[in-house]
């Protein structure tokens, strides 16, 4: 009788300790995601944060911050701003919209660039 009760308790908190685990792992991650992207051509270079969702994403209202840096050469350009995503509807045929903060530079110089972006929701 004893032995059947130890493992009755001991089965109980893995349980528990199973569903808290569980929980927290669905709580911390909302589907939000930043994509750090990045293009240069002959013309420009552009620097970016490419806010994505996925099919998880609950509906809501996400707000971060991002950090987007060019530059050509010494020349820099920093844009420092919030990046926001409002998903509208939930499920797999959802509607949302994503804004952004870019940085970019253009002219004749651009053989010698890079270009280059963070940031987080």
């Amino acid at each position: 009788m004893r032995h059947q009760r130890i493992t009755g308790i001991a089965s109980l908190v893995v349980i528990l300790i199973a569903g808290v685990l569980l929980y927290l792992a669905q709580a911390d991650d909302d589907g939000v995601y930043c994509y750090n992207y990045q293009r240069v051509t002959n013309t420009e270079a552009i620097a970016k944060n490419d806010v994505r969702l996925n099919v998880s994403t609950p509906v809501g209202y996400y707000v971060g911050h991002g950090n987007c840096l060019v530059w050509i050469d010494a020349e820099s350009l920093e844009d420092r701003g919030p990046i926001w995503v409002r998903v509208y509807f939930s499920g797999e045929d959802r509607r949302y919209i994503v804004r952004e903060r870019s940085a970019r530079m253009s002219g004749s110089e651009i053989a010698r660039k890079g270009a280059k972006a963070s940031g987080s929701i």
